[in-house]
């Protein structure tokens, strides 16, 4: 019984894998009764399909009709359970999570019951279990991965706290001001730019951009980046043999290089550009005391390329990487930021007031290095500790 359903999960499981990644004209409607409905009977008919294909295979290898039966009611009620988890997918996803994890439960089942039966001795079933609960553990691992794959690619109804027609208030005391933090090591001096040139474009009257160069070797790659800020009235400092890695970088900037004034401290990869209205819709979120971080997603530029053909022509733009665009938020942090790594822009409300060090920018007395304030000049700083 055990090996007919491993033989059904490894039919249903590449099946329905190779199913999720053809390609689909997207959906316009996503939202209320009838998508949700559709959602449904399609992952009915699908799961239908795709007992009908495990049957007919184990038919054809000479299974038991016992057999049979039970591995396509295996497969069946697989599917249906995960019904209720999977409604915000379209059918190819939801099928490809139930076949796959099928897969998994009846292998596992399959293999735990061939190393206690098979009579291996003590020392061979312990080495047999030893190695069942390290596959156990590589499978949970799989199917992580795999949830984000299938929410990835077959979510049909995201679900977001924060939407462009969210409202959102402009706070009593006004915008807050905002210090923007823009880590960079070893990058094109190019694309740096036209991060930083994104960053002035952002309709807010209140921020600064400062730009941390981290342990960039080569002095071609941060030298047209430090003279293009002094040039616009960007804050840039450069790190050379400084420990921490980004954090450690980012930590610096926190402490002596950020305005005093900085209510809201950002955190923008130096390949991403962010829509002008960013700030707008961000900021006044924090308006909200329970809200100390925003973790905004992001989306991706250039991803198709120019394509003429007959005289038709596919618009391209001159890059291939990301933007980022805000959506939710999470709890505030209970100590001074202290920044990793990176999937998108973040937002902290400062630290600058409680961390116990005055903020301070040495090229730029008024310590305003924003768009709007004057010129700063580029700094390099060395350390060891």
């Amino acid at each position: 019984m055990l090996a007919a359903l491993l033989l059904a999960g490894l039919v249903a499981a590449p099946v329905s894998s190779a199913a999720l990644f053809v390609p689909v004209r997207p959906r316009r409607r996503v939202a209320g009764t009838w998508p949700a409905t559709r959602r449904l009977v399609l992952a009915l008919l699908g799961t239908a399909l795709l007992a009908a294909v495990v049957a007919v295979t184990l038919t054809a290898l000479h299974a038991t009709r016992t057999n049979v039966i039970a591995a396509t009611a295996g497969v069946v009620v697989m599917s249906v359970l995960w019904l209720p988890a999977t409604r915000r997918w379209n059918a190819r996803a939801h099928l490809c999570w139930a076949g796959t994890l099928f897969l998994f439960v009846s292998y596992l089942a399959f293999t735990l019951q061939w190393t206690l039966t098979s009579g291996l001795g003590g020392f061979g079933t312990t080495g047999g279990v030893v190695l069942w609960v390290l596959e156990l553990f590589a499978a949970v691992l799989a199917c992580a991965y795999l949830w984000e794959l299938c929410d990835a690619l077959g979510t049909e109804q995201w679900r977001r706290r924060i939407t462009r027609e969210t409202p959102r208030e402009v706070p009593p005391g006004g915008l807050p001001f905002v210090s923007l933090h823009v880590p960079a090591h070893n990058e094109p001096p190019d694309m740096v730019i036209e991060t930083l040139t994104s960053l002035l474009r952002l309709d807010y009257p209140n921020y600064e951009v400062v730009v941390i160069d981290d342990n960039t070797d080569d002095e071609k790659l941060w030298r047209p980046v430090a003279d293009w800020c002094t040039t616009h009235g960007v804050t840039f400092f450069h790190l050379a043999d400084w420990p921490g890695y980004k954090s450690g970088a980012l930590n610096v900037a926190l402490r002596e290089y950020t305005d005093p004034r900085a209510e809201l401290v950002g955190v923008v990869d130096s390949d991403y550009q962010l829509d002008p209205d960013f700030l707008r819709r961000c900021a006044p979120l924090f308006a909200d005391e329970g809200v100390g971080f925003i973790q905004a997603p992001q989306d991706y530029r250039d991803w198709s390329r120019r394509r003429t053909s007959a005289g038709s022509t596919t618009p391209t733009s001159t890059s291939s990487r990301s933007r980022s665009r805000p959506a939710t938020s999470t709890t505030a942090p209970s100590s001074p930021a202290r920044w990793g790594s990176s999937a998108g822009p973040r937002w902290s409300r400062s630290a600058a007031g409680t961390s116990g060090a005055s903020p301070r920018t040495p090229s730029c007395p008024s310590g305003c290095c924003g768009p709007a304030g004057p010129g700063c000049t580029s700094t390099t700083r060395t350390g060891a500790a």
